[in-house]
């Protein structure tokens, strides 16, 4: 008899960000991607902000949740 087994709850959180080719798609397919997986849900996403370039390199500005 094949044996059942339980796995316990893992909360995890995960940071997302871009600032390249539309970061606010590439944001938004994440947080779809995420909700998508399997035996697995999303319960909150933070609000989403942006954020200034820091190192020195010329790019654009970060978008991030």
């Amino acid at each position: 008899m094949a044996e059942k087994r339980k796995f316990a709850a893992v909360i995890t959180w995960v940071g997302i960000g871009s600032n390249l080719q539309d970061p606010r798609v590439q944001v938004a397919r994440a947080r779809a991607a995420l909700a998508a997986l399997p035996q697995s849900r999303l319960d909150w996403v933070s609000q989403d902000y942006l954020s200034e370039p820091i190192g020195g390199v010329a790019q654009p500005d970060r978008k991030s949740t």
